[in-house]
């Protein structure tokens, strides 16, 4: 089941790859979300908390929550990295073609920038749904732009989100409990 599994990350984020390898028009966009997306979702993170959080007080509980949350789930990601180190998709498949700078050396598992668009995404639908909803979108397509730009698989991606949605909930309902 496993090998099944492997298999069909490989094929996925090799075909993902390829397509938007191959068309000139869709490299600027993969480019653009895999590499600078996440500064807009950043923006509009802080944006959200300046001004769509009510007191001062909330704010400043906001911007806890939010330096909080991506400094957790980044160290975790470190972590899980060097426990499991998984070569990035273009060092093992020649046929993946590296769109963006990457160091040969560095780990592929799990997205530092998908756990960080995560955990920016999950503070935002915290204190507002509405640019909650469309933060998740940006961080979908930053994790997306990641795999099209060949330097993470499918899974890789996937667990990142995973791990930036689940590493802000238990650091909001930490601060929560404390204050």
């Amino acid at each position: 089941m496993l090998e099944f599994l492997r298999g069909w990350d490989h094929q996925l984020t090799l075909g993902f790859n390829h397509f938007f390898a191959t068309h000139g028009w869709s490299v600027p966009l993969a480019v653009g979300a895999a590499d600078y997306l996440i500064f807009v979702l950043a923006l509009v993170a802080v944006l959200v908390i300046m001004y769509r959080t009510g007191s001062k007080m909330a704010r400043v509980e906001a911007l806890l929550n939010l330096i909080a949350s991506v400094f957790a789930t980044y160290a975790a990601k470190w972590v899980i990295g060097k426990l499991w180190f998984r070569a990035r998709p273009f060092v093992v498949f020649h046929a993946i073609k590296e769109l963006i700078a990457e160091p040969i050396t560095s780990h592929s598992f799990p997205s530092g920038h998908a756990t960080v668009a995560a955990a920016l995404a999950a503070v935002v639908y915290i204190y507002d749904k509405k640019w909650g909803r469309f933060a998740w979108v940006l961080a979908i397509l930053v994790a997306l732009g990641r795999v099209a730009a060949g330097v993470h698989y499918f899974s890789d991606v996937a667990v990142g989100l995973a791990l930036g949605w689940l590493g802000t909930w238990i650091i909001v309902r930490f601060f929560k409990s404390v204050f």
